[in-house]
C-alpha cells in the first residue's frame, strides 16, 4: 500500500490517474527541483508511486501477458537451438581400421564347401572352386561387413540423440518440478497471507462495529491489503489498509510491531473525521476567544514516508468532547510502532500532529498598511492561550495573523476545500523556522509547543516576526526565515540593497519583450546570507495588472543531484516562475511561486554572496 504517496500528493487514496495527474501539477509547483531537490524527487517518487498502485488490471494482466509471452519465446528459441544443433550432427562413417578384409578361416571353408558340392554334383567330374564367383562372394562379404558397421554407427547415433532427449527431458522436469515447487510454497504463502488478512478483516470489522454501535460492517463489505513499510519502519511494522469495498475508498488501517506477532492491531478510521476537525477547531477557538478563527490541521504523527499515523485517521471515538478524546487518542498512539519521536528531526510532529491557525488583524486591513509598519506588539493573552492548547493537545500550534482583507478573502477561499491548505511540517528546524505566508503579510506570528517538544527541539514559545525594511525603490523585503545567517540585528543594513538593472543578454527573448522588460538584482557592496522575501510595487515600475511573466536568470552556474540524476545548471540559465494570485488557498512563497496581490508582486529572493552571484529577476509585460 501506497498510502503515503497519497498523502504527500495531498489526496485521498484512489485509482483515478487523472486526480493523480492534476494532485501532482499542483503540488510540483511547490517545490522547484533546482531549488527544493530533496522535496522535489520525494514529491515525483510520490507521484510514480500513486501511478503504479493506479494500475489497472486490464493493465496488469496485458503486463502478465507480456511477461508470459517474452518467457514462451524464450523457451521456442531454445528449442530452435536445440533442433539446429540435432541437424548439424555429423554423420557416422567408418573409420579406416575398422574397415575389414573377409575372414580367412571362413574363406578356406566356402572352398571346401564348394567343392564337396561339385563332387557331390557330378562325381564323375572333379571340379576345383569358381576363382571367380570366390571374388564376387568375398566382395559381398565386405560390402555386408561395411554396412554392418555403418548401422551399428546410425544406431550410435540415435543412441546419443537418445540421450540427448533423455537429459533435456529430464531438465524440463526437473524446471516443471521447482517451477511447481515455488508454485506450491508461493501459493502456500498467499493463504497464509489471505489466512492474515481474512483475520485483519473480521478484526477490523469488530472493532468498527464496536466503535459506532449498530453499524453494519462485516468481512463481506470490507477489503483489507497489506500496506508496503519504508524507511525508519520497514521491517518493524505491519500495516493493513483497510476499504469499504464499494467505493475502494481506504477508511480504516491497522498497525503492529512486527516484533509482536501475538499482540493485537491498533485500528485507525477516518469515519469521524469532519466532525473532530470541527471539533478542534472550535476548541482552539473557544481558549483564544476568536471564534472567526481557523484552523488547519495535519494529525499524522509523522511524516508518513516513514510510516506513521495518517492524516485524518483516529482510534479514540469522538463524542462531542475535545478534551476527553485528544487525551484518550494522545494516549493509544504512544502505545503504537510509531509513537516514539523523531529526535531532532525537520519531519517530527507532535504526538497529535502540527496545526496553521489563521486570525485577522482589525487594526491592519490592507498589505500596503502591513509593510508600513515599523513595530509589532505581541498579544500576550493569544500566546498564553495557544501555549495552554499545544500542552493540552499536544499538537504543534502555529498562529498567522494576517491583515484582515487578505484573510476575509483568502480564508474564504480556502473554506470551500480546506485540502487545498499547505500545512507546512518543516517549521521548526533547527536552523530556521518560516511560517507558511511570507513575515510581509503576516502581523503576528506565534509558535506554541508542547513543553516535550519545546525541551526537545530546543525552541521557546512565542511570537517571531521579522523586520520589514526598504531593500529598493518601491521594493520592500524581509527574511524569509528566524534563525538564518541574516542581518536582522540591523535593519538600516540592507536598505537600497535591491535596485532595477539591465535586462541579461542571456535572455532568449524577442527584441518587443525586452522592450517590456523591467529587471532587477542585488546592488553592489551587499551580500545576503538568507533568502529574502520581496515586496515589488507594480504601479512604481510599469508592471501589468495581469498577464506579465517573472524570469529568474542565474548569474553563476550550480551543480545538483535530483532523483539520482546530476543536473548542471551553466550560468545564465533562466526559469520561469509560476504566478498565482495571494487570494489562492494552496499559494505559499517559498522558492518557486511568484504570488500576486493589493498592488505587489511577492517574490523568494535567493541569498548571494554578492552582486555578480545574485539571481536577476525579470519582468516582462504582456
Amino acid at each position: 500500500m501506497v498510502r503515503w504517496a497519497f498523502h504527500l500528493l495531498g489526496i485521498e487514496v484512489t485509482k483515478d490517474k487523472k486526480l493523480i495527474k492534476k494532485a501532482y501539477a499542483a503540488k510540483v509547483k511547490l517545490c522547484h527541483p533546482e531549488e527544493q531537490p530533496e522535496e522535489w524527487a520525494r514529491l515525483h517518487e510520490a507521484y510514480q508511486a500513486a501511478l503504479k498502485y493506479a494500475q489497472t488490471p486490464e493493465e496488469f494482466r496485458e503486463e502478465s501477458r507480456d511477461v508470459r509471452r517474452g518467457w514462451e519465446e524464450s523457451v521456442s528459441e531454445h528449442a530452435s537451438l536445440e533442433d539446429d544443433e540435432e541437424e548439424e550432427e555429423p554423420s557416422y562413417v567408418p573409420p579406416p581400421e575398422a574397415r575389414i578384409s573377409p575372414d580367412p578361416e571362413y574363406d578356406e571353408m566356402f572352398h571346401e564347401a564348394q567343392q564337396r558340392w561339385a563332387q557331390e554334383s557330378s562325381p564323375e567330374v572333379n571340379i576345383s572352386p569358381d576363382l571367380e564367383y570366390d571374388k564376387m562372394f568375398q566382395e559381398a562379404q565386405q560390402q555386408w561387413m561395411q554396412e554392418s558397421l555403418l548401422q551399428e554407427g546410425l544406431f550410435a547415433k540415435r543412441a546419443i540423440l537418445y540421450r540427448k532427449r533423455e537429459r533435456r527431458k529430464k531438465l524440463l522436469l526437473i524446471f516443471a518440478a521447482l517451477v511447481i515447487g515455488f508454485l506450491i510454497i508461493g501459493m502456500a504463502g498467499l493463504r497464509k497471507e489471505h489466512a492474515v488478512e481474512d483475520d485483519v478483516k473480521e478484526m477490523a470489522a469488530a472493532y468498527l462495529n464496536e466503535k459506532y454501535g449498530g453499524a453494519s460492517y462485516s468481512t463481506k463489505n470490507l477489503e483489507v491489503e497489506e500496506e508496503g513499510i519504508i524507511g525508519d519502519f520497514i521491517n518493524k511494522m505491519d500495516s493493513y489498509a483497510i476499504r469499504a469495498r464499494e467505493t475502494g475508498v481506504v477508511i480504516a488501517y491497522a498497525m503492529r510491531d512486527e516484533r509482536d506477532k501475538e499482540g493485537e492491531y491498533a485500528f485507525f478510521d477516518n469515519i469521524q473525521e469532519a466532525e473532530i476537525r470541527e471539533g478542534f477547531e472550535n476548541a482552539v477557538n473557544t481558549a483564544t476567544g476568536h471564534a472567526e478563527g481557523l484552523l488547519f490541521w495535519d494529525s499524522s504523527t509523522t511524516d508518513t514516508t516513514y510510516g506513521g499515523i495518517g492524516d485524518g485517521y483516529f482510534h479514540t471515538k469522538y463524542e462531542g468532547d475535545f478534551m476527553d478524546f485528544i487525551v484518550h487518542e494522545a494516549a493509544r498512539r504512544a502505545d503504537t510502532p510509531t509513537g516514539d519521536p523523531k529526535v531532532l528531526a525537520t519531519e517530527y510532529q507532535s504526538m497529535n500532529g502540527i496545526c496553521d491557525y489563521y486570525l485577522p488583524d482589525p487594526a491592519v486591513q490592507t498589505i500596503e498598511e502591513r509593510l508600513k509598519m515599523q513595530e509589532l506588539t505581541e498579544d500576550p493573552k493569544l500566546k498564553e492561550a495557544l501555549d495552554q492548547c499545544a500542552a493540552d493537545y499536544k499538537v504543534q500550534l502555529r498562529c498567522s495573523v494576517l491583515p484582515e482583507t487578505l484573510f476575509e478573502k483568502r480564508i474564504a477561499q480556502a473554506e470551500e476545500n480546506r485540502y487545498n491548505v499547505f500545512v507546512l511540517n518543516d517549521v521548526h528546524e533547527t536552523l530556521g523556522m518560516q511560517p507558511a505566508m511570507s513575515f510581509l503579510m503576516l502581523t503576528g506570528w506565534y509558535v506554541s509547543l508542547p513543553p516535550e517538544d519545546e525541551r526537545l527541539l530546543g525552541i521557546a514559545n512565542g511570537m517571531y516576526m521579522q523586520p520589514v525594511l526598504a531593500m529598493g525603490d518601491g521594493i520592500s523585503g524581509t527574511e524569509s526565515s528566524i534563525g538564518g545567517q541574516g542581518f536582522s540585528g540591523d535593519p538600516e543594513w540592507m536598505t537600497g540593497s535591491i535596485v532595477k538593472t539591465e535586462t541579461p543578454e542571456t535572455l532568449e527573448i524577442t527584441e518587443e519583450e525586452r522592450q517590456r522588460a523591467v529587471s532587477f538584482r542585488l546592488a553592489d557592496g551587499y551580500v545576503l546570507k538568507n533568502n529574502y522575501a520581496l515586496a515589488i510595487r507594480k504601479d512604481q515600475y510599469g508592471i501589468a495588472d495581469t498577464g506579465y511573466k517573472v524570469l529568474v536568470t542565474k548569474q553563476v552556474g550550480m551543480e545538483m543531484d535530483v532523483a539520482d540524476k546530476h543536473l548542471e545548471a551553466p550560468a545564465g540559465t533562466t526559469y520561469e516562475k509560476y504566478v498565482c494570485n495571494y487570494l489562492d488557498a494552496g499559494a505559499i512563497l517559498r522558492q518557486n511561486d511568484v504570488i500576486d496581490g493589493e498592488g505587489y508582486i511577492f517574490i523568494e529572493y535567493q541569498a548571494a554572496e554578492n552582486a555578480s552571484e545574485a539571481d536577476i529577476i525579470t519582468v516582462i509585460n504582456p
